[in-house]
């Protein structure tokens, strides 16, 4: 089933990977995956904090794109159904040591958020941060939500500058 809309979340740790962060979330909420659809790395992949230039902006799959998320509480007022069940979540590890994304996180976050505009016909005026839509959370933190909108209004395509073989591996049209 297509999706309706996309809620960008960030983790509230300076470092993670899908294993780490499931693990995390394993045991904190009770669910055998991860609770996004996608993470989207910043290069600090352990505790050491030992900056990793392969890992960021690297792009992990957590879950199934088919399958609900666990990443938000709450109805859309509109459908009456839950976020979770209409809504990607696309996580960024983070904040960074910096407080802010890394310039990969963000090239990779808004090739993700086009890749899935595509996929789903969703567009930039659905994609909200997980405060827009429980707004008893701070996440996802300094995100410029307003401006990634805008960077991805009426572009809902790829550009070839974002084809890179991260983005085209995980996400085929």
């Amino acid at each position: 089933m297509k999706k309706e809309m996309i809620v960008v979340h960030q983790t509230a740790g300076a470092w993670g990977t899908n294993a780490s962060i499931t693990k995390d979330q394993r045991k904190r909420m009770r669910i055998r995956v991860g609770a996004y659809h996608v993470l989207i790395l910043n290069g600090f992949i352990n505790s050491k904090l030992v900056y990793q230039p392969k890992y960021d902006g690297f792009v992990e799959i957590m879950r199934s794109f088919r399958s609900d998320g666990h990443h938000v509480k709450g109805k859309d007022h509109f459908s009456g159904r839950y976020y979770n069940e209409i809504a990607y979540g696309v996580a960024v590890v983070g904040p960074t040591i910096r407080g802010q994304l890394t310039r990969r996180q963000m090239v990779m976050l808004l090739a993700t958020l086009r890749q899935l505009m595509v996929s789903d016909g969703i567009m930039p005026d659905e994609i909200y941060g997980h405060n827009e839509l429980d707004p008893r959370t701070a996440c996802p933190g300094r995100i410029p939500m307003a401006a990634i909108r805008k960077a991805l209004g009426g572009r809902n395509v790829i550009s070839r500058a974002d084809q890179n073989e991260r983005t085209t591996r995980w996400f085929p049209v």
